[in-house]
């Protein structure tokens, strides 16, 4: 009998090689947790913590004063911005949890630090903007930054999203989360400025040292989207109905005196009825007074721009002469109207009364005088006046006028009145237009100027010549060189 001598058959042989690495602490507590975490004694004990926590709010709350007033943040309200604040935060945290464990595989302790650090951030500049309403009564620039927090999180948790439902999912969650925080903040800016009516109004606005050219009101307000002042859809709809009533009205008139074509007179005729039959639904024209005014002083101004703004127009303003102060650029020419009146009012002041034409024509045969006046010519021309300023007269009633066109066309009506408007307005370089719209004032200033020289002066006051002193008797010296005493003088 053969016995054979075999090895025990232990199963497969093992490969050969280091030995397993045994785990380190931070598996080892890992496990531990997870155990815990899946174990039922825990789900019972947090719920339990929670109801007893619910149950100690609720009987605080019995036990607090209660607030009346409607108008405050209450702590419901409070608490319920806060709640809905941390449940939209944590859709956005699923997804920086997903990020920091796909993309960065980061261990779990670390993602637990980690994937909260943005909303930290958002709590953080919540109290900032707290505490910058009770000292400056604005919300400053805190909520820009919960604004742009919320933006940078949704957008990295969007980024590991496996569909386009998630995506807008984390976005619109980070948006309702900062939109609750800046209207729970804005709300109590409101209480605090209704609790202190004196600071309404009186925060500055904190500028930067840069001003930046390109800013979203300017786009706005480019874009003719939004309006660069604080005026109602009233005043605006009032301005623009006005100023294209003032602009058809212009461009009518300047048709019928450039003898354009029919059809184009008749199609801004009706454009100006149209719009007066609108203005008159709308504004009530008929009534309006101040709106007829403000009509009147925008066409006034579409029609005298041009001479307005000419050389001669401005020729009295000169900004680099230094002026008074008191002196305006608006009341230089009546400034100096009224210098001139007072020069010759002073002058005809210190200026001798002159004669008159019977006294100058012969001199004077008043023995008393004893001598011969001279002629009223030459008494002046002796005098201190100056010639030029009492004989200075304008040639036509118009010359100090300030506007060019209006001195052009009185120059020329002066010259020959029997012209009519055209060949007024051709002789002094002017439109038809410009001569038709003036030549009426023109008029009626020379006949206004006729009309004062006709009238009958007044007689001038008779001249009382002054009696000449007769002198005295001489005195005469005595023998000795003294003067005699009036006795012996009378020897």
């Amino acid at each position: 009998m053969t016995v054979f001598l075999a090895k025990p058959d232990n199963g497969p042989a093992l490969p050969t090689g280091h030995p397993a690495a045994a785990r380190s602490w931070i598996d080892a507590v890992s496990a531990q947790v997870t155990a815990v975490t899946h174990s039922t004694w825990l789900i019972y004990g947090v719920c339990g913590v929670l109801a007893g926590l619910l149950t100690m709010s609720l009987y605080g709350r019995n036990r607090r004063t209660k607030n009346t007033d409607k108008a405050e943040l209450t702590g419901t309200d409070r608490a319920v911005t806060r709640i809905t604040g941390i449940l939209a935060t944590a859709v956005v945290a699923l997804g920086a949890w997903k990020v920091f464990g796909d993309v960065l595989h980061l261990h779990w302790f670390f993602r637990m630090v980690l994937f909260f650090f943005a909303e930290a951030q958002i709590v953080a500049a919540w109290r900032r903007v707290r505490r910058h309403i009770h000292r400056h009564a604005t919300l400053g620039p805190g909520i820009r930054t919960i604004y742009g927090i919320a933006l940078g999180s949704a957008l990295v948790a969007a980024m590991d999203a496996d569909r386009m439902v998630e995506v807008v999912l984390r976005f619109f969650a980070a948006l309702v989360a900062a939109y609750m925080i800046s209207e729970e903040l804005a709300e109590e800016l409101d209480i605090h400025l209704q609790a202190h009516p004196a600071l309404a109004g009186t925060a500055k606005k904190v500028r930067g040292r840069i001003k930046w050219a390109l800013t979203p009101e300017r786009i706005l307000v480019w874009l003719r989207l939004a309006e660069p002042s604080e005026r109602t859809v009233e005043e605006v709809e009032r301005q623009r109905r006005i100023a294209r009533f003032a602009r058809t009205a212009y461009r009518l008139h300047l048709l019928r005196e450039n003898n354009a074509k029919k059809w184009r007179i008749n199609l801004a005729q009706w454009s100006l009825r149209r719009q007066t039959e609108a203005a008159n639904e709308h504004l009530r024209l008929a009534t309006d007074q101040a709106l007829l005014s403000d009509m009147r002083a925008q066409l006034a101004l579409l029609y005298q721009v041009e001479d307005t703004t000419t050389r001669a127009a401005v020729a009295d303003l000169n900004p680099l002469r230094p002026t008074h102060p008191d002196t305006q650029p608006g009341s230089q020419t009546v400034r100096t109207r009224t210098r001139s009146s007072e020069t010759r009012s002073e002058t005809e002041r210190t200026q001798p009364p002159t004669q008159t034409a019977n006294q100058a024509a012969k001199p004077s045969e008043n023995p008393a005088e004893g001598t011969v006046e001279k002629p009223a010519e030459k008494a002046t021309a002796n005098s201190g006046a100056n010639p030029k300023t009492v004989a200075a007269k304008p040639s036509h009633p118009l010359a100090d006028h300030p506007v060019d066109s209006v001195r052009k066309l009185a120059r020329a009506f002066a010259r020959n009145r029997a012209l009519t408007n055209a060949d007024l307005g051709r002789k002094a370089g002017v439109s038809t237009g410009t001569a038709n719209r003036y030549m009426p004032d023109v008029r009626a200033a020379f006949n206004a100027a006729e009309n004062q020289t006709t009238r009958p002066e007044r007689t001038q006051q008779v001249r009382i010549p002054v009696p000449i002193p007769q002198p005295s008797q001489p005195v005469l010296a005595g023998v000795n060189g003294y003067h005699q005493t009036p006795e012996e003088n009378l020897r």
